[in-house]
């Protein structure tokens, strides 16, 4: 079955690092993406329409046709301001990372897919694309 590999998570916490290392390691062996579910955390936070059913709904369907691997990307808060000052990124989007963050562990817990926490700031880029791959290739075994 066709495997999956969605990043997730605020910004500046590493994804688009990963999903390059991943495809590389892997050989392009898998689908990355950068990002599916976030319009559940992101709607919330700028008052749009609540599709969260809709998304969840959606999310069960493709996890009953493809083999979907979440990776919910993190990284310790202060770092990721760093980060995402130096990459000139909006105050707006800056004063709302805690939020988001609070509302993506929400998401986890309703979210059918099979998921893995990988935290950039503890280790090494290469390091946390081998333990994803790892996971994967276990098919989502021991993955918390």
């Amino acid at each position: 079955m066709l495997k999956l590999i969605i990043l997730t998570g605020t910004d500046g916490t590493g994804k688009s690092t990963l999903k390059k290392l991943i495809e590389k390691k892997s050989n392009y062996g898998y689908i990355v993406i950068d990002r599916f579910s976030d319009s559940i955390v992101y709607d919330k936070i700028y008052n749009r329409p609540d599709r969260e059913q809709e998304f969840l709904e959606l999310e069960a369907k493709l996890n009953s046709v493809v083999d979907i691997y979440l990776v919910y990307v993190d990284c310790i808060t202060n770092l990721q301001f760093k980060r995402l000052v130096e990459k000139s990124e909006s105050e707006e989007t800056v004063k709302n990372i805690k939020k988001a963050k609070l509302l993506f562990s929400e998401y986890l817990t309703k979210t059918p897919f099979k998921y893995i926490i990988i935290e950039t700031a503890m280790h090494s880029a290469n390091d946390c694309a081998d333990k994803i791959i790892k996971w994967v290739s276990n098919n989502g075994k021991d993955s918390r």
